[in-house]
């Protein structure tokens, strides 16, 4: 700083020396803005752990395989039947796949680290086995023959017998509905699938029945009869009120003889 030593008085020379200081500072702190961005994406093409330069180099496998942990290259998955044991070390290589033991399986192409436990058929619950275990398949529980599954979408279904149908079957059983039973007149189908008669229903059962009372043809027969001689009985009693009732107004006015006939 040539011009802050020039021969000066004291307080000019240390007030310059402070400015000189001041404006040293400044330039050294504050860099201009357009550079420093430029010096900072330099600075990320060649810095290889920035996130960004990663996120462009991840990795997309093929169908049948899977990323190494490391995301350093794809490795095949193990067939069904067998799990993986070792990554592989680079790509190209076989992953190293191991056979499920007995009492164990795996489905499908995988990754597992070990294979899945078969399932066992529960005799609590009258459940079979119709398909035993392999390494590529679980066990398969059923019912045995007249059977039916309840609760059919769980694993903890129930094996019941199916309805024998005394009167006709409207739906045969199958494997996971019980049959359908048909009832004869009069009788009704309760929630247990047994045909009862109606005159026992009650609540909403007794909408299943066509009519509340049971009756025969023959007493049908019999009270129709009646209806029609009580109605007989009661046009008879009024034609005879009617002809009463003219002969009298005739007496009272010494009736005419064909007036009598008008009734």
């Amino acid at each position: 700083f040539s011009s802050c030593s020039s021969p000066l008085p004291l307080y000019l020379q240390v007030i310059l020396i402070f400015v000189c200081m001041l404006t040293k500072e400044s330039v050294e702190i504050t860099p201009v803005p357009y550079t420093v961005q430029v010096h900072r994406v330099a600075l990320d093409r060649r810095d290889h752990s920035n996130p960004l330069r990663r996120e462009k180099k991840q990795m997309h496998c093929q169908v049948g395989q899977y990323l190494h942990p490391k995301k350093t290259h794809c490795c095949m998955r193990c067939h069904a039947g067998t799990y993986k044991a070792k990554d592989c070390d680079r790509p190209n290589q076989a992953t190293v796949c191991l056979p499920c033991a007995d009492g164990t399986f795996t489905a499908v192409d995988n990754t597992m680290s070990k294979c899945y436990q078969c399932t066992h058929c529960r005799t609590e619950l009258q459940q079979i086995v119709e398909t035993p275990c392999t390494p590529q398949q679980d066990t398969v529980c059923g019912c045995q023959k007249n059977q039916y599954q309840t609760d059919s979408e769980s694993e903890f279904f129930q094996c019941r017998n199916c309805s024998s149908c005394a009167n006709g079957i409207i739906t045969h059983c199958s494997k996971k509905r019980d049959a359908v039973c048909r009832c004869k007149p009069q009788f009704f189908l309760s929630r247990s699938n047994i045909c009862k008669p109606c005159n026992s229903c009650t609540g909403e059962e007794c909408l299943l029945c066509p009519s509340p009372v049971t009756t025969s043809p023959t007493s049908s027969g019999l009270n129709g009869n009646l209806v029609l001689g009580i109605l007989v009985a009661i046009f008879g009693v009024i034609s005879i009120v009617c002809v009463a009732h003219r002969v009298r107004k005739l007496v009272q006015k010494n009736g005419i003889v064909s007036s009598f006939y008008s009734c």
